[in-house]
């Protein structure tokens, strides 16, 4: 089957096969735009979340490996498994709460969205407003949980 040329030309850059879909989905509302650049929020986030997790999953299972080359009992393997999806769970909170913040954007009123344009400036719009937020109310932090 031939494909001419033009079904590859990139909406933005004129390379790659993704961008002429990103484009088709627009023009054609398949899919709203929103969705597409949530969808790469969703994917860091098992990308690190899961990575985070195996990667200290295999490590912390080495260590506790005996010298005789057995596997640790299944107790050890329990709390090896919390440990690594307790990592994995704070690695992966920064690519959640982008997901989380991206995925409710699209529900809002249009006046009030913040109409983030993929995960990366998510993260980097979400750092910013939350650095002030925490240099201003900081006190609270530390006031509130204070017996009276």
């Amino acid at each position: 089957m031939l494909v001419s040329r033009s079904a590859y030309y990139c909406y933005y850059c004129y390379c790659c096969c993704w961008c002429y879909h990103h484009k088709v989905a627009r023009e054609n509302s398949i899919v709203d735009a929103s969705d597409i650049d949530r969808l790469s929020a969703g994917l860091l986030r098992q990308a690190t979340y899961t990575t985070a997790r195996l990667g200290v999953f295999t490590i912390l299972l080495e260590q506790f490996t005996r010298p005789d080359g057995t596997a640790p009992p299944l107790h050890e393997k329990a709390v090896i498994g919390m440990v690594a999806g307790g990592i994995g769970a704070v690695v992966g909170t920064p690519a959640e709460v982008a997901l989380i913040r991206m995925t409710s954007d699209g529900r809002l009123p249009v006046e009030q969205r913040r109409n983030y344009r993929n995960v990366f400036d998510a993260l980097l719009r979400i750092t910013r407003e939350v650095s002030i937020t925490l240099a201003t109310d900081s006190h609270r932090f530390f006031v509130a949980p204070l017996p009276y």
